[in-house]
């Protein structure tokens, strides 16, 4: 899994890894929707974006408290 805070390191790793002929799979962190397709492009096997998915889980955590209040 790469986090790195910047785009370019994500992108360096994944250069090193194709190198390096990495056989495993590669998750990647995307901080802005545009970021998804550059790390899939550049190796990814697959991408999570962080803010849509953190929008997501808010949303169930709220749903989930309401519920349990009932």
């Amino acid at each position: 899994m790469l986090a790195l805070p910047k785009l370019a390191a994500n992108i360096d790793v994944l250069e090193q890894l194709e190198e390096i002929a990495f056989p495993g799979q590669i998750t990647a962190i995307a901080r802005y929707p545009d970021e998804v397709d550059i790390l899939k492009r550049a190796g990814a096997t697959t991408v999570f974006d962080i803010y849509s998915e953190a929008g997501t889980g808010f949303a169930e955590y709220v749903k989930e408290t309401i519920r349990s209040r009932a």
